[in-house]
């Protein structure tokens, strides 16, 4: 550890010894922009869920992608409930006393 900074100092001075950041440079499994912009119209305009879109996008656009990143996806961007007028409504019974 302490030759990394020593080196550092003597490469770039002062200025090398300021902290870096430490994200990567690189991440060969993110999600290309085109993907997550069908998922997006798909969810908005077909209002299909996590898994119906995996299996669209897999028959249709021969893209291989998770349920569960596409739950993350939608998730992030504030898409992950389907509006009210599509969400499940539990119906009255039939049968009540009188």
């Amino acid at each position: 550890m302490l030759y990394r900074w020593k080196r550092r100092y003597e490469d770039k001075g002062l200025a090398g010894l300021k902290d870096r950041s430490s994200a990567p440079l690189h991440c060969p499994t993110i999600t290309t922009p085109e993907v997550v912009e069908k998922i997006v119209q798909l969810r908005q305009h077909y209002h299909f869920g996590p898994l119906r879109i995996e299996m669209y996008l897999r028959r249709y656009h021969d893209q291989e992608i998770g349920h569960s990143t596409t739950y993350r996806i939608l998730k992030r961007l504030g898409m992950s409930r389907l509006p009210v007028s599509q969400r499940y409504k539990r119906h009255q019974q039939r049968w009540e006393a009188v």
